[in-house]
């Protein structure tokens, strides 16, 4: 028994390695996707059941984000929460969210679980038909109304913050609001 212990914690270590995406021999499994910036964009849904106009990773592209954000940017990967994350490497930040909270005529709803659930509202002036930061977050966050669309841009809030990233978000809001508009 007390040969097949270290054994068994061994294979248990292998396993859970490699299933963490790392090799035993610790390098990085060619099968990862590289941050590109020349992909070709489509708007395809991330998931087949969703219509491709729900797609938050349809909003933005890479080429958008390193505009705003800088450095090389990977497509986007859709999350759990109508979300789609951009890993920026060597840019101001390290990532950046765009949500897709659905048509504009959900807007009155959407405005007012901000205003319940993350401390009030803030109108942004001139951005998209209608726009407003939440007010945990600031300038950090932006929700946007545009071309029958409502979507928000995040930074990373556990990143530098501040004016530059500020600035940033604000950039790619008006970029997305301009594709949509």
């Amino acid at each position: 028994m007390r040969r097949r212990l270290p054994t068994l914690m061994t294979i248990i270590l292998l396993v859970s390695c490699t299933a963490s995406g790392e090799t035993t021999d610790g390098e990085t499994p060619s099968t990862v996707e590289s941050a590109a910036t020349d992909v070709p964009q489509t708007t395809v849904a991330a998931d087949p059941t969703t219509p491709p106009g729900d797609d938050p990773c349809s909003l933005a592209t890479p080429e958008m984000v390193a505009a705003a954000f800088g450095g090389t940017v990977a497509p986007g990967q859709p999350g759990i929460a109508r979300n789609c994350t951009y890993q920026i490497t060597g840019g101001i930040d390290d990532s950046v969210d765009v949500y897709h909270y659905g048509t504009a005529d959900s807007w009155d709803g959407v405005r007012q679980g901000f205003e319940d659930n993350r401390g009030g509202t803030t109108d942004v002036p001139g951005l998209g038909d209608e726009a407003f930061h939440p007010n945990d977050m600031g300038p950090m966050e932006l929700v946007v109304s545009v071309g029958g669309v409502i979507f928000s841009v995040g930074g990373n809030m556990f990143g530098p913050g501040g004016a530059e990233i500020e600035a940033a978000v604000l950039a790619l809001a008006e970029a997305i609001a301009a594709a949509q508009g």
